[in-house]
């Protein structure tokens, strides 16, 4: 999301342009369209004047991955309809043919895996060396309160902004602050913190 601009008082002063942003994001998201793909879609349209190639080719991947959820749905939808027809009539939980279904059927198919790798990181920008990475993954929740979205730790940057870590929103661009961890084996880990920190720890 791009900065708005500040008033004398210093709120920000959105635009027809950010209001517009929003919009295509909540589209794409009602679209299902994973993080990578809307924020490749963004850096398209931030070149208006090139061609839609790019565009095209994202669309018929994620159309790609539509069809294959529909396979794997028609696929679960037979599988409850056997388990279903295992049990007639009302009887003991410990005689229910669902009951005994489950316990013994084997549905540990891999899920296909979500497509939106080969069109997406095409059109990605290269990541900037503020960045803090963690081969970890957390799911943080914007704390704005009339946003709330979730992000998996891949979607957002973390980076130190002068006070403490934290990341922008990518919906709305409210800051939510972070603490890193080390763990004895070298990992990184970022928990998300319940509010704004203290002045006495942004000044650290």
């Amino acid at each position: 999301m791009p900065e708005a601009e500040r008033t004398e008082a210093n709120y920000r002063s959105y635009t027809v342009k950010h209001v517009e942003r929003l919009r295509f994001i909540r589209n794409c998201r009602a679209l299902d369209m994973t993080h990578d793909e809307i924020r490749a879609l963004l850096s398209l349209t931030d070149a208006p004047a090139n061609g839609c190639g790019g565009v095209n080719d994202l669309i018929d991947e994620h159309v790609a991955h539509v069809d294959t959820r529909i396979d794997e749905l028609q696929q679960l939808k037979a599988q409850l309809q056997a388990l279903r027809e295992q049990c007639h009539g009302e009887q003991a939980v410990e005689d229910c043919g669902i009951v005994q279904g489950l316990s013994e059927m084997d549905v540990s198919a891999p899920r296909a895996a979500r497509i939106s790798v080969n069109a997406a990181s095409r059109f990605m920008p290269p990541a900037e060396s503020t960045i803090e990475s963690s081969w970890r993954s957390n799911v943080f929740t914007c704390r704005n309160q009339s946003c709330g979205a979730q992000w998996e730790q891949s979607d957002v940057v973390i980076k130190n902004e002068g006070q403490r870590l934290l990341f922008r929103c990518p919906l709305c661009g409210a800051r939510n602050y972070v603490e890193r961890f080390e763990g004895d084996d070298g990992s990184v880990l970022y928990e998300q913190m319940e509010g704004r920190p203290s002045l006495g720890l942004m000044a650290e």
